[in-house]
């Protein structure tokens, strides 16, 4: 299954150790601590392995999920004039 899209067994990468690689790169990970399918420490435990290895990371864990909010898609309406 993790191979749909990319071909590549996803399942099979470890995102705490891809994450390390990331030196010399800015990370910015958002987590909102209200998430109840994914676990807080998940996103944690990804921010500190990235600044272990001296990486640029900005983490951000806001306590509400009300502080992002969906995009509006913008419909164009097209005139023939």
């Amino acid at each position: 299954m993790g191979s749909v899209v990319t071909g590549q067994n996803l399942f099979a990468r470890s995102p705490v150790e891809t994450i390390r690689k990331a030196a010399g790169r800015p990370v910015y990970i958002v987590h909102t601590r209200a998430d109840t399918r994914i676990a807080i420490n998940q996103s944690e435990r990804l921010g500190c392995a990235p600044q272990a290895a001296g990486a640029n990371v900005t983490t951000w864990f806001p306590e509400r999920a009300s502080t992002c909010r969906r995009r509006r898609s913008i419909r164009r309406s097209s005139s023939s004039g």
